[in-house]
């Protein structure tokens, strides 16, 4: 391992029992036997350390709205815009995302950085749709008018459902069962709001 990967592991460690706030270079560097100075030649500070360690979350997040914008489309391109919504929930896309592999690290950018987190999301999640929208449009589908601060209202309190379950601490089977009702109940918002 290198001193760089070293750096990260440790302060990876640090955040997740201590938080962001509480974590300082000093206690990293002391940990991984070297002078928080040398810290210095591989990052420029704590902020770096920690883009660098939600990095992967950020890039899974990425290839999964990618992943899902290629099926829509796909199903736009067939006529089949209804499965959409199926597709969706049978995958449990928004669950597994933020519920497995990366659940300790979506607890930390919670934690830490709500407000980015879920700004960063709604702008994903917006941008996508409307693309989607003006998409369905070209093939002649018919769709509501709305306003965006309508659609970003529901978006953001859809998010921060799932904040609230993930910060619940319960096991996957029950934090599956609130988050399968969450989607369901928004689902009806969405879809009459949008118009398909």
């Amino acid at each position: 391992m290198t001193t760089k990967e070293m750096i990260v592991e440790v302060a990876k460690k640090e955040f997740l029992t201590k938080g962001y706030t509480n974590t300082t270079l000093r206690k990293v560097a002391a940990k991984c036997n070297i002078t928080a100075t040398a810290i210095y030649r591989h990052f420029v500070d704590k902020e770096e350390i920690f883009q660098t360690i939600i990095q992967p979350f950020i890039s899974k997040l990425e290839k999964v709205s990618k992943e899902i914008e290629a099926v829509d489309y796909d199903l736009l391109d067939n006529n089949n815009v209804e499965q959409v919504w199926a597709f969706e929930e049978e995958k449990n896309i928004h669950f597994e995302l933020l519920f497995t592999d990366h659940r300790p690290i979506v607890m930390l950018v919670i934690k830490e950085r709500r407000e980015w987190l879920k700004n960063y999301l709604l702008d994903l999640e917006y941008n996508a749709t409307m693309k989607y929208l003006n998409k369905m449009r070209e093939h002649g589908y018919k769709l509501n008018d709305f306003d965006d601060l309508s659609y970003k209202a529901i978006l953001d309190s859809y998010l921060e459902a799932y904040f609230r379950v993930l910060e619940m601490n319960l096991n996957k089977q029950d934090s599956y069962n609130i988050c399968k009702t969450i989607s369901e109940f928004y689902r009806v918002g969405f879809r009459q709001l949008l118009g398909f």
